[in-house]
């Protein structure tokens, strides 16, 4: 990298804004082992913290025309720090339901209407789960059942922590479907 004294960040981000993509990789060099600590702080997750790092620089290339007026280090962390609270309100909301159907069988196991939901609901899931292809489904169930992080999962699988993103966000909306058809179906038959 270039020495500090060197690196003028204002004439970098103009060399940017012109489409020079070598003055686009010195940014990325001198930034990414920031932002990357920034997300991952937040996150606690190393795929989640490379995922935020790299749409992050995909966002500044392909919004460079329309960032003016800006310090574009101020301008990186503000995107990555909306891209890392997103990454966390989406993984509060695709777990919620399995947690809320646990919590239900913890809370009320004595009550024998919310037992008898509770079973319902999981053989609900449990099907949803059963149509999942094959990769999808393995990866689910480490990540919801076994309570493994991306990185254990791809680790244990041998593949890259975004494949077992894509995997589990494909589940678990296949899952969400199969929950809103199931409720929308028995909600007209009652």
């Amino acid at each position: 990298m270039e020495p500090a004294a060197k690196f003028d960040e204002n004439a970098l981000f103009e060399a940017v804004q012109s489409g020079d993509e070598t003055a686009f990789r010195t940014l990325v060099r001198y930034y990414s082992p920031k932002l990357y600590a920034f997300a991952l702080r937040i996150t606690k997750e190393q795929g989640a913290a490379e995922d935020i790092v790299q749409e992050a620089f995909l966002k500044l290339w392909t919004n460079k025309a329309s960032i003016v007026n800006m310090h574009i280090g101020a301008w990186l962390y503000k995107v990555a720090s909306n891209l890392a609270y997103n990454h966390l309100r989406r993984a509060a909301i695709e777990g919620r339901i399995y947690q809320t159907i646990r919590y239900q069988a913890a809370s009320h196991s004595e009550d024998t209407e919310h037992l008898l939901n509770y079973r319902e609901s999981s053989l609900i899931v449990q099907h949803a789960v059963g149509k999942l292809p094959d990769q999808q489904r393995l990866i689910y169930r480490l990540s919801r059942e076994e309570g493994l992080t991306r990185d254990e999962i791809a680790s244990q699988l041998k593949i890259s922590p975004n494949t077992v993103k894509n995997h589990l966000s494909k589940a678990l909306l296949q899952i969400k479907k199969h929950l809103k058809r199931t409720y929308s179906l028995f909600s007209l038959l009652c």
